[in-house]
């Protein structure tokens, strides 16, 4: 009984490769109040233009 609309389950284990998927954002990892911390605090090394 297979339905060809039928989309086939996720394995939640392919979800460990999304890692590898460069259209996710780098800073995902990190907590939004370390994003934001960082925003106000701009790094030494930048050139404030």
């Amino acid at each position: 009984m297979s339905d060809p609309d039928r989309l086939p389950i996720p394995d939640p284990a392919a979800q460990k490769a999304d890692r590898d998927d460069t259209s996710i954002d780098p800073d995902m990892e990190q907590s939004p109040a370390h994003r934001e911390e960082q925003r106000l605090e701009p790094d030494a090394d930048s050139d404030p233009a």
